[in-house]
C-alpha cells in the first residue's frame, strides 16, 4: 500500500491552486457541460501512440509507476525553461516515474534536432504530426506547458502548468509500503 506523506499532499495543493490561478478557464456552469474537465483522482484517458522512435506506446503498460505527461512544444519558452527539472526528475525517479513528452511541433526535423541539443531521452509523442492532435484533445489541453501526473494505479495525481516545478522541490517524496 502506498502512502502519500504531507509534503506530496501539500505539494498537490499548491500546484492545483497555481493551475487554477495561472491558466484555468472557468467554464459557463449556465450552459449544460459535457466532460469539460479532466479531475484528479479520475482514471487518466488511455491512449496508444507511436512515440517520437516509432514505438508503440500505452498508457497503460505503464501501470505500477508514476508518469509525467508533458504537454510542451520547441518554441514555448516556459516549456523550454522546464526542461533540467524534468530531466532531473526523470534522473532522480527513474525506478518509479516515466516522463512522456507529448509535443505538438509540426516540423519533425527541429524536434528531432531540440531533443538532441537538450538531451531529452525520455520517450516523446509528436502529437500533431502523427496523431492529429488526439491526446491535446484527449487531455484537453490548452495551455503550454501542461502537466499530467497519473499514479501507478492509473489515476490522474496533480494537473496544472508548474507541476515540475512543485514537484522538483525537495519536498517531493515517492513512498511505499
Amino acid at each position: 500500500m502506498m502512502r502519500w506523506p504531507m509534503s506530496l499532499v501539500a505539494a498537490a495543493l499548491v500546484a492545483v491552486g497555481l493551475a487554477a490561478l495561472v491558466g484555468r478557464r472557468t467554464p459557463d456552469l449556465s450552459v449544460p457541460q459535457t466532460n469539460w474537465a479532466i479531475q484528479t483522482n479520475m482514471v487518466a484517458p488511455l491512449f496508444n501512440a507511436m512515440d517520437s522512435k516509432g514505438d508503440p506506446l500505452r498508457l497503460e503498460d505503464l501501470r505500477g509507476r508514476y508518469v509525467l505527461l508533458d504537454f510542451w512544444f520547441t518554441t514555448c519558452p516556459p516549456c523550454i525553461d522546464e526542461v533540467p527539472r524534468i530531466r532531473a526528475l526523470q534522473e532522480k525517479y527513474a525506478e518509479q516515474l516515466t516522463v512522456v513528452g507529448v509535443s505538438i511541433d509540426r516540423d519533425r526535423e527541429a524536434f528531432e534536432r531540440f531533443l538532441q541539443r537538450q538531451q531529452m531521452d525520455w520517450p516523446q509523442i509528436l502529437d500533431v504530426l502523427d496523431n492529429e492532435g488526439a491526446l491535446q484533445s484527449l487531455y484537453q489541453v490548452s495551455y503550454y506547458p501542461s502537466y499530467w501526473l497519473v499514479n501507478p494505479d492509473g489515476q490522474v495525481a496533480l494537473h496544472g502548468r508548474h507541476v515540475v516545478g512543485v514537484m522538483h522541490s525537495d519536498g517531493l517524496r515517492f513512498n511505499y509500503d
